[in-house]
């Protein structure tokens, strides 16, 4: 006699079951029971959308042996719905591993939506999903990596395959908003606010002033996000409220952003001039040759929020009517689109960033961010490594309220300021060549 002994991809395999002496007793000692427990299984669809459904759903367990073996590749490979599928499973069963092991091998389905319209990042939006997420945005947003940036290019996030501008404002937002309210970036965040409320105690009166000066003119003007939570009469009164708010439990992480985006780069200023200028001289020349456009003579004016101009809605994210919290204590905040004006390329810009985008069909804004620029004074300042896993928290979480607050884009942060830093003297060189960050990206960018 034979029996199956598993379950199997296409072939069924058998056990032969030999015959036993007539004398042996076939009373078995009893043998405590234990119950086979089948982790659960989430289908994307209809169930029988499959190729060999019952893989994946008489047996977690053992399609994850089959995974671990290689067996599932040629399915994985082939089969969309099936890959979405054991992804979901493995989100399922807390299975963080296999999951990434899954993504690994079909990195694409990232931008494919499932029946119902909907990406990973949509699925994985939940507090009881967060690792997940992490790797999903790791996956989404390149590893900004110095040597990688000046070989390859400025890398780009990986979008949905769609060509709506709408729908990729919509799909920044969506994944502005998980990074934002990540509770490790949020914990970051706070504990880096402290250390800088206490540094703030100890500033000069110089020092305190030129952020009092940078933050009335911001206030003023309206083009730049301040909180209503902070009081800057005095340092002490504001390092107060800046620990203050470090301890809330609230989500406050645009209000501390708001805050201290500045304080790094005065600092730094004080105790090595050198690296300032460094970060200023990159910002200076990227901001002549990467950008494509004019700025409205009313940006810069102060304007009461009775005047006509036009602001950013806050209580949405960027671009987009994705619903949120997270900037209510904003004070009014103009909206940059609407004063930032496209203008014609020239043939002196086709490396730059504002064209590249605009091959690429990816959205712009305002070119490089001089607010990421001043922030990165903090990796010099509090001896973060840029390239660990918390200096790339910094570069997700300071992209992403850069997008919730309607000021850049997720392509217009860090990577310049980065992959200059020890040579600053060669952006206009290798912008007019084409050359290191300034590479031309693939074609298979443009084809999606």
């Amino acid at each position: 006699m034979y029996f199956p002994t598993c379950c199997g991809t296409s072939t069924t395999q058998y056990r032969r079951v030999e015959p036993q002496d007539e004398n042996v007793s076939k009373k078995r000692a009893a043998q405590p029971q234990t119950p086979i427990i089948h982790r659960k299984t989430i289908h994307a669809a209809s169930k029988n959308h499959l190729l060999n459904d019952e893989i994946l759903t008489s047996n977690y367990d053992c399609t994850i042996g089959l995974l671990l073996n290689d067996d599932l590749d040629e399915i994985i490979a082939n089969n969309n719905r099936y890959a979405f599928t054991l992804l979901l499973s493995a989100m399922s069963n807390s299975d963080n591993i296999t999951f990434e092991t899954v993504l690994s091998k079909r990195p694409d389905l990232l931008t494919i939506e499932d029946d119902k319209g909907n990406l990973l990042l949509n699925i994985a939006d939940r507090p009881d999903l967060t690792i997940f997420l992490q790797i999903i945005i790791n996956q989404l947003i390149p590893e900004l990596n110095r040597e990688q940036i000046l070989r390859n290019g400025t890398p780009l996030i990986r979008y949905p395959l769609s060509t709506s501008d709408e729908k990729k404002n919509h799909y920044e937002a969506l994944l502005s908003k998980c990074i934002l309210e990540n509770p490790k970036n949020i914990y970051l965040i706070r504990k880096i606010s402290k250390i800088l409320a206490m540094k703030v105690k100890a500033t000069s009166n110089d020092e305190w002033q030129t952020y009092v000066d940078y933050h009335q003119a911001a206030q003023e003007q309206l083009n730049f996000p301040t909180s209503k939570l902070f009081d800057i009469t005095s340092k002490e009164t504001f390092s107060t409220q800046l620990l203050k708010v470090s301890s809330s439990q609230e989500n406050h992480i645009i209000d501390l952003l708001s805050a201290i985006y500045r304080i790094p780069s005065i600092l730094l200023e004080k105790k090595n001039p050198f690296d300032t200028d460094r970060i200023y001289q990159i910002y200076s020349n990227f901001n002549y040759i990467g950008r494509n456009h004019t700025v409205h003579e009313q940006w810069r004016k102060p304007e009461s929020i009775s005047s006509t101009h036009q602001f950013q809605l806050l209580d949405e994210i960027g671009y987009s009517k994705i619903p949120s919290q997270l900037m209510k204590n904003l004070n009014p905040l103009k909206k940059r689109s609407a004063y930032y004006r496209e203008r014609p390329y020239t043939n002196d810009q086709q490396y730059s960033l504002a064209q590249k985008n605009s091959q690429l069909k990816i959205p712009y804004v305002a070119g490089t961010s001089g607010i990421s620029n001043c922030f990165y004074a903090a990796y010099l300042l509090l001896k973060i490594p840029f390239e660990s896993e918390e200096g790339q928290r910094l570069v997700h979480i300071v992209s992403a309220a850069q997008v919730a607050t309607g000021s850049q884009t997720f392509q217009e942060g860090f990577a310049i300021t980065h992959a200059y830093f020890n040579c600053a003297g060669k952006v206009y060189k290798d912008f007019k060549n084409g050359k290191g960050a300034f590479t031309p990206l693939p074609p298979s960018y443009a084809s999606k």
